[in-house]
């Protein structure tokens, strides 16, 4: 396997005489490509030298293996849950041992222990695509979840806290690195891992005294937002160069859903962790933000996912992420 170039067209031989061009003229762009494909190349030929016997443990290890360089953390965890899960269910069976109907009492198994709808579309999302890895690697000749079907969810609004639940989670929580984790959740809208992961380096004055934090989509897709400036009073006072802002969060984010959990109680919200996402961004909607910051500052892919949100109030779209007050 190799990168060729014909006439300026950069080209992979996966074959003697077979090629597949990848339509770019760029050598940095086609390199990228390459070792993103030869890495799965590799990992599938592995694969195949123990035979289609292979069990779903041994799988479950060369798959998360094999795209940890190209995809986000928090989409390996949640390709690794997802087949822990199946793992747990059948037990460390060979991969071509497991049938369509196995998986079907898989998802119902799921239903039955109170997941909810999105969590096992997610799941069944997550083993469709190591599935079909495992068809590429020729473990198995065909997927047995290529049948099984997304679980219709109902349209249901997304759970925001209002203005005296913010106050009354606030004010029970006595941990000052976990209120101004909460803090930041609420003035940027990010994600739990995105929050936990921020480090001080990500936070940079571009000018004029305008501060943006950059959080990391996925190994080579990042997210630049401005830093509210309520934010700033709330953090800079212990600003560094470098190093985690929240390190009780950095190696294990799921903390931060433990502890919200165990505030929350005290409080008596019902609300999870994520909930400030939405909640940052339904008071923005309050605060007429156009749609558009909106769906920046969020880092929604497309303007209908946060259209959702003007649903839960009835009045019209205004200026940025600094008209939050909390």
């Amino acid at each position: 396997m190799r990168l060729i170039c014909r006439n300026g067209i950069f080209y992979i031989e996966y074959r003697r005489g077979k090629k597949k061009s990848l339509k770019t003229r760029d050598p940095q762009l086609a390199k990228r490509v390459f070792k993103q494909l030869e890495r799965e190349y590799l990992a599938g030929k592995l694969i195949q030298l123990e035979g289609k016997a292979l069990s779903l443990s041994k799988f479950t290890e060369q798959y998360v293996q094999s795209r940890e360089r190209i995809r986000s953390e928090n989409t390996i965890r949640i390709d690794r849950d997802a087949l822990n899960k199946l793992l747990e269910y059948t037990g460390d069976i060979p991969l071509n041992h497991l049938s369509t109907y196995r998986c079907e009492q898989f998802i119902e198994h799921l239903l039955k222990k109170g997941f909810n709808p999105t969590t096992i579309n997610i799941i069944i999302r997550s083993l469709k695509a190591a599935f079909n890895k495992a068809v590429k690697w020729d473990i198995i000749n065909k997927s047995p979840f290529r049948n099984i079907q997304q679980i219709p969810v109902k349209d249901t609004l997304p759970k925001a806290l209002t203005q005296d639940q913010v106050k009354a989670l606030l004010s029970v929580i006595d941990n000052r690195e976990f209120k101004e984790y909460v803090y930041t959740c609420l003035y940027t809208g990010a994600r739990r891992t995105e929050v936990a992961k921020m480090r001080w380096e990500d936070i940079k004055n571009i000018g004029s005294n305008t501060w943006v934090i950059t959080f990391r989509k996925t190994k080579d897709e990042n997210k630049v937002i401005p830093m509210a400036e309520n934010l700033k009073k709330i953090l800079f006072y212990r600003k560094q160069d470098v190093g985690p802002v929240f390190p009780r969060y950095y190696r294990d984010p799921k903390q931060a859903s433990r502890d919200f959990r165990r505030y929350a109680d005290v409080a008596g919200i019902k609300n999870k962790l994520h909930d400030l996402r939405h909640t940052c961004a339904t008071f923005m909607v309050l605060n007429k933000v156009p749609l558009r910051k909106i769906q920046e500052i969020l880092g929604h892919t497309t303007i209908k996912t946060t259209e959702i949100y003007t649903k839960l109030v009835a009045e019209d779209l205004k200026d940025g992420i600094n008209t939050l007050y909390w």
